[in-house]
């Protein structure tokens, strides 16, 4: 019986999944993070989530909790971003990584524009990104020396 090898994927090809991947498995901690941030400071019943201004005016009242929820939510969705990415990435583990956050971070901060956010939290929204991507893809390489 044939030998069977595995299918090689042409290394670009296999890049782009990689950021892909990372990039979605960013959103999804995002989407989680965010759904439970919902559940546990639901905005108050009289804001019309229709009226734009009436949202923002709410948001700019948000608790301390539910912001640092959003922080962290943002640091662990770089981390397993790039984590995802750097797995999946056959070279450049780590520039596939910060490639996630990079975008990841660009999502934040067309957040940080839609929304008000106070200034210590555009300090960490701006400053988390890049650290927990470069961490995530470091994770991803100690992962893959060990096997």
């Amino acid at each position: 019986m044939p030998e069977r090898t595995a299918a090689r994927v042409h290394p670009i090809l296999r890049s782009i999944v990689s950021v892909l991947a990372g990039i979605l498995g960013g959103f999804i901690i995002l989407a989680g993070v965010e759904f439970a941030n919902a559940a546990l400071f639901p905005l108050p019943a009289s804001v019309d989530l229709e009226d734009t201004a009436a949202v923002k005016q709410a948001l700019a009242h948000a608790p301390l909790a539910s912001l640092i929820l959003v922080i962290v939510g943002w640091c662990l969705s770089a981390l397993l971003g790039a984590w995802v990415a750097a797995r999946i990435a056959h070279a450049s583990k780590v520039l596939h990584g910060m490639i996630v956050g990079i975008f990841l971070l660009g999502a934040a901060i067309t957040d940080l524009l839609e929304f008000p956010h106070p200034l210590w939290f555009w300090i960490c929204g701006l400053l988390i990104f890049l650290p927990a991507s470069y961490i995530g893809s470091g994770l991803a390489l100690r992962k893959t020396e060990q096997q």
